[in-house]
């Protein structure tokens, strides 16, 4: 292998050495003892076709040598030459966990079949196996494959139970956090240990006999949290039925930059923690500037990050999960590796203890509470609609999607077309086509047009799968068309005695915004709705839809009435003639500073009132309706 590969394998050589009690030295080495050893058998590096090796000391040709193959230049990083090193001392894909089920799906239709010799049988890299499950399922393991992983038709090979935690799946750059432990149980590096401390918060006893610590914590048991300020951050011990805020430096006003905050939560015993966004306005651009991170599943894992707008208090709802310390979450603040980056107001989130009633996500269309230290649970139902469980619709009943975890969503995938409606948090796999990230809270559906098999006119379709009242609807839905050869965007109405037919259309690049659809359904018995994402001509066209709404009634009904500002949608609200100025629409941060807001609370545009020019004091600026909203 070249002198730079060797570079490489070296490096991951040395996380070994650095983390765990694993010592990968040379047969020249005076450690290469094969009579300690109790065998001779070796691995040879080799630069052979593809990334693999064997599991376990196998020594497959029966004369002390084992190949591990690392193909030049495509497998040579570290990242994965740990993963085939994991392999080589008897580690198992992380989907091949025993306990594989209850966090992934394999999707086997469009995973690429192996060939044994004779014929052809399920990819072994997907196959379950019997496992040594000594810590919980890591998403960020360097042994996690891709999402897409031998699809032999660029659908997701493996689908998530918790789609929020999707964005790990083949991140690791090395040995992760759970790997290293994974290590040191299986090889016992601490059975030598004495006066061995009590390692807490998710940190576990290394082979020096001290705590290793999730990255955000310290101390000599992990009972501390790391922060660049003494303004934030620190240990929240909560009491039994007590709610506190965590809330950033000087909110309600702006945070300072350069922060790193790093809180601690800590439920009571055999509860969960539940943290609720009241407030959150924090900087950003197409992407985050500065973010909140939820440390929700595993402490020593990293966790989603947020960051934008959200005015409307405890939509946005963070659970912790009993995979590893139920009664514990980590929420970290960052406005420092962005720091020349704007400050925004802040944030306010509300954390307490809740029973684990609600960590099946029971409420199909309501929001779930449950007492501490119970198992029981309370559903509080969307309008129109009732049941213990929030699952019996009325037609009066206002029914939405917004994709988000743990929501039952009206608009299922349908499975016999080319592409899929796969959910999606950050941005899409191709660079300038698709979101940035979800129109509001934390995920989003799209089709991914890329993939050396799609061709244009290849179609993604969702459809309801409950029934609707005979009624009439409105629907409204936020559509983020981006890309030099974007499709078409097609809504479909059809009834048990009426054709299928058009209702909504869009075609070509929308540009780079979410921007806000909506139409008049009919009443018609056995209403389905589909929603069908066409691709364009090329990979540059990946659509999104995100919050959709279906609302009895008509926009031009006495229901609901809109005003969004955007350009060429429609608005109740006129400019009156008898004020004294006018509201001004603009996009982006108003002209002066200090004042007005930084964005619109939706889409691009917004109207605002500006008085530092020749306004007088108790000049009037006034919107007012287009025509009576009482019907008469």
């Amino acid at each position: 292998m070249s002198t730079s590969s060797i570079t490489v394998i070296n490096k991951a050589i040395k996380q070994f050495h650095d983390f765990t009690c694993i010592k990968w030295v040379t047969t020249s080495d005076p450690l290469f003892n094969p009579t300690a050893l109790g065998h001779q058998n070796v691995v040879t590096f080799i630069n052979a076709t593809g990334c693999w090796s064997y599991v376990g000391n196998v020594n497959p040709q029966g004369n002390n040598i084992q190949y591990l193959g690392l193909e030049e230049p495509g497998c040579i990083s570290v990242g994965t030459s740990v993963h085939e090193m994991l392999h080589a001392i008897g580690g198992k894909h992380e989907q091949s966990r025993a306990d594989r089920d209850n966090y992934v799906t394999i999707e086997w239709p469009n995973v690429k079949k192996s060939w044994n010799g004779q014929t052809y049988v399920k990819n072994r890299n997907m196959k379950k196996f019997s496992t040594q499950d000594n810590n919980p399922y890591d998403a960020e393991s360097a042994m996690q494959y891709s999402l897409y992983a031998f699809s032999t038709n660029g659908k997701k090979t493996i689908q998530f139970k918790d789609q929020r935690l999707e964005f790990l799946a083949d991140s690791a750059d090395g040995l992760e956090f759970y790997d290293i432990q994974d290590v040191t149980d299986a090889y016992k590096c601490t059975d030598h240990c004495t006066n061995i401390p009590n390692c807490q918060n998710g940190g576990f006893l290394n082979f020096q006999c001290t705590c290793t610590c999730p990255d955000v914590l310290t101390g000599a048991i992990c009972e501390g949290t790391v922060s660049n300020s003494q303004t934030c951050g620190g240990v929240i011990n909560l009491a039994a039925g007590e709610e506190r805020l965590i809330q950033s430096p000087n909110y309600p006003s702006n945070y300072p930059t350069g922060l790193e905050c790093t809180w601690l939560i800590k439920g009571t015993a055999n509860n969960i923690v539940r943290a609720s966004v009241q407030y959150m306005d924090i900087s950003a651009d197409a992407a985050c500037n500065h973010w909140l991170e939820y440390r929700y599943n595993l402490l020593g894992q990293k966790g989603p990050k947020k960051c934008g707008t959200n005015f409307v208090a405890d939509e946005e709802i963070w659970d912790s999960t009993p995979d590893e310390l139920s009664n514990a979450m980590i929420i970290r603040f960052d406005s420092n590796t962005f720091s020349t980056k704007p400050a925004a107001k802040g944030f306010s989130i509300k954390v307490q203890s809740i029973g684990k009633g609600c960590v099946t996500n029971p409420c199909m269309y309501g929001k779930c509470s449950s007492p501490e230290g119970t198992s029981d649970y309370t559903c509080t139902c969307n309008q129109g609609v009732s049941g213990k469980n929030c699952d019996m619709l009325t037609s009066s009943a206002v029914v939405i999607c917004t994709f988000e975890y743990g929501e039952r969503c009206i608009f299922e995938g349908e499975t016999n077309h080319e592409l899929n409606w796969d959910y999606q948090s950050l941005g899409t796999r191709s660079s300038n086509t698709g979101p940035d990230n979800a129109h509001k809270g934390f995920q989003y559906v799209y089709t991914e047009a890329s993939g050396a098999i799609r061709q244009a006119g290849d179609k993604a379709v969702m459809s309801t799968n409950i029934q609707l009242s005979n009624v009439g609807y409105y629907m409204t839905f936020w559509y983020h068309m981006k890309g030099s050869t974007m499709g078409t965007l097609n809504i479909y109405a059809e009834g048990t005695t009426t054709a299928k037919s058009t209702i909504w259309t869009r075609s070509g690049s929308q540009g780079n915004d979410w921007v806000k659809g909506d139409v008049n359904i009919t009443a018609m018995n056995g209403l389905k709705i589909s929603i069908e994402g066409i691709r364009g001509s090329g990979w540059s066209s990946d659509i999104a839809i995100d919050d959709i709404s279906l609302t009895p009634g008509t926009s031009g009904g006495s229901q609901l009435k809109t005003c969004s500002f955007e350009a060429g949608a429609s608005c109740f609200l006129v400019e009156a003639t008898n004020d004294d100025f006018d509201w001004t629409p603009i996009s982006g941060e108003s002209p002066s500073s200090g004042t007005g807001p930084k964005a619109a609370y939706e889409g691009s545009t917004y109207k605002y009132i500006e008085v530092s020019s020749a306004v007088t004091s108790n000049s009037v600026a006034r919107l007012m309706s287009s025509s009576s909203l009482n019907g008469k």
